[in-house]
């Protein structure tokens, strides 16, 4: 892959659908949202997920990877996956980039607003704090694991 960009999918279909009818108005960032992709059920596939991604950005001999998450179903579970993702990512000395087609859908009503998403879905919210200390913990397990070894 040397030089070449790299991409990785992920497929979030498995991940059950996180009360869909009571928070489709919200974004995948949306803090119970993103809670759901850390149930026990998840926790094999968070570190498959995780391991491989590192060994393939680790194969890029400084590459670039394009990590994509996708479902389609409008569960949010894909935005959710990404933002894991990138702090994974970012907690190993990554650098990262975001982008999710919800963000890009310029018709899109955002969290019951026409022009932004609310304050509980920023992907900077600070209620996803102690789940974004959860990755990190997970992150520089499975890195050790997976590219150190």
């Amino acid at each position: 892959h040397s030089g070449y960009p790299c991409v990785y999918w992920i497929n979030c279909l498995p991940l059950e659908d996180p009360d869909y009818k009571n928070k489709c108005m919200h974004l995948g960032t949306y803090p119970p949202i993103v809670e759901n992709l850390f149930k026990d059920q998840y926790r094999a596939w968070r570190r498959k997920m995780l391991k491989e991604i590192f060994r393939v950005a680790a194969d890029t001999s400084g590459g670039v990877v394009r990590v994509a998450a996708m479902c389609k179903q409008g569960k949010h579970r894909s935005n959710a996956t990404a933002w894991y993702v990138e702090h994974a990512m970012k907690s190993v000395g990554y650098r990262v980039g975001y982008q999710h087609l919800s963000w890009l859908a310029q018709d899109q009503v955002w969290c019951q607003r026409k022009d932004r998403p609310c304050e509980q879905c920023s992907r900077f919210n600070p209620d996803l704090e102690p789940l974004r200390l959860q990755v990190v913990a997970e992150a520089r397990s499975c890195f050790e694991s997976a590219v150190m070894s």
